[in-house]
């Protein structure tokens, strides 16, 4: 469904959005409460009215009474608080799940003004976890995007028994599920998707290091014409770390339809906030995405100074043009029986451990190792390791399908509704067989 919906949105707002490019207005405020009117009418279509959420313009309120800039778009659950005699209300940080900076042109000093005021809703954000204002919320499915970012998939006791670089990934994944989705989006500005992306990289090098210069402090999208760069937080976009390296994807590029970004965030944080099950995409056309930057824990000296934490590396070039690009068509892991039966087994008892005997005499009985197989499972991430020593795992996922296809294929994938979907083109594809004489 979002793939049809943020078709017909992306084409409303480009449509309007060049309606109100021609009226002729030179007062600044009065242009801006254009593009910002025309954004809260998009977001507010793409939200089913039953779920009862809002979309507002205000501020956001810390837990201290500390309030954020202006925000020109928030979407909202909850009740906030009314400013007297205008349309502008405050709303705790708690309830606010997205937050909108709207610019008719995103260029320069006006995208340094939009990271700095998303930065300063990051801080409230900070400071609210810090005091323990999230207590209560669930972070399962932040602690499963942590499982398929990184292959390990521990109890939440456990975690603290893990590579310090690990536990850093884990924090990082939970504060970004805890957080509003925060969204940057300009009419016009930069004309292109490389153009945007040397923009963000040039205002980011130029702050330097600093506390509030992380991955937490960066919006989670920002949208210029039609080109975006966001975030590979899980929420719901998401990217393994390089088990060799120890590299790690945290934002790409796209240049398709920004909305279907916009959506797929929105939705996300919707369902996880509210506990529902949203409706499934249409389409197993994932999104074209180009690494923009990663990250990679660090650890010794610099200019004769301890340093410890991530460093930042930007990649500056696009993918060329003349390597074949890899298709983006959603597909199931390839397996095999022996994987099948070892999750099957996995989903049964609820964990898998390398020294279970019976586990044991399986693998041998065909020819491998328990920890070959749980290697292979867990690099497929529909299984997680539950300690540093990768001696016991478990599935990420209560429940997952196995397919096994009329040309003798085996597939299997904790998507449910993708695998269907997969699995029902195949069939209309297959090539009907040839009856003999």
């Amino acid at each position: 469904m979002i793939t049809s919906l943020s078709e017909l949105l992306e084409a409303l707002r480009t449509k309007e959005a060049a309606v109100l490019k021609r009226h002729d207005i030179k007062h600044g405020p009065t242009i801006g409460d254009m593009y910002e009117g025309l954004t809260r009418d998009i977001v507010g279509r793409a939200i089913p009215n039953e779920l009862g959420v809002q979309v507002v313009e205000g501020f956001i309120e810390g837990l201290a009474g500390e309030k954020s800039n202006q925000a020109d778009v928030l979407l909202v659950k909850g009740e906030g608080r009314k400013i007297p005699y205008t349309d502008k209300v405050v709303w705790p940080i708690r309830d606010v799940l997205a937050v909108f900076e709207v610019k008719k042109t995103l260029y320069g000093d006006s995208l340094a003004d939009a990271f700095t005021k998303m930065m300063k809703v990051a801080q409230l954000h900070k400071a609210f976890e810090a005091s323990g204002g999230y207590s209560g919320k669930s972070i399962a499915f932040a602690h499963k995007n942590f499982a398929r970012a990184t292959g390990f998939y521990p109890k939440f006791s456990d975690v603290s028994g893990l590579p310090e670089p690990l536990q850093m990934i884990h924090h990082i994944t939970l504060m970004e599920h805890l957080a509003p989705v925060r969204i940057i989006l300009g009419y016009e500005g930069y004309v292109d998707e490389l153009s945007l992306r040397k923009g963000i990289s040039s205002y980011l090098l130029g702050q330097g290091p600093g506390p509030d210069r992380g991955m937490m402090s960066l919006p989670s999208l920002v949208v210029c014409r039609n080109n975006s760069v966001l975030k590979l937080n899980g929420m719901p976009y998401c990217d393994r770390q390089d088990d060799v390296e120890g590299w790690w994807n945290t934002m790409a590029s796209n240049a398709e339809n920004p909305t279907r970004l916009m959506l797929e965030m929105l939705w996300t944080k919707i369902g996880t906030e509210l506990d529902i099950l949203l409706p499934m995409d249409d389409s197993l056309n994932q999104e074209k995405l180009a690494p923009f930057l990663r990250q990679k824990y660090f650890d010794g000296e610099i200019d004769g100074r301890r340093q410890t934490g991530f460093m930042m590396d930007f990649i500056e070039h696009l993918p060329s043009v003349d390597v074949e690009p890899e298709d983006s068509t959603w597909t199931p892991h390839d397996t095999n029986v022996v994987e099948s039966v070892a999750l099957m087994r996995a989903a049964q008892d609820g964990t898998l451990r390398c020294d279970d005997l019976d586990f044991v005499e399986f693998a041998a009985k065909h020819g491998t190792t328990t920890s070959s197989i749980l290697e292979s499972l867990t690099q497929k991430r529909v299984m997680g390791w539950m300690n540093a020593e990768k001696t016991i795992a478990r599935p990420i996922e209560e429940s997952f399908v196995t397919v096994f296809t009329p040309s003798g294929k085996t597939v299997v994938s904790d998507q449910s509704g993708m695998l269907s979907l997969w699995a029902e083109q195949q069939l209309f594809t297959r090539k009907p067989r040839r009856s003999k004489d």
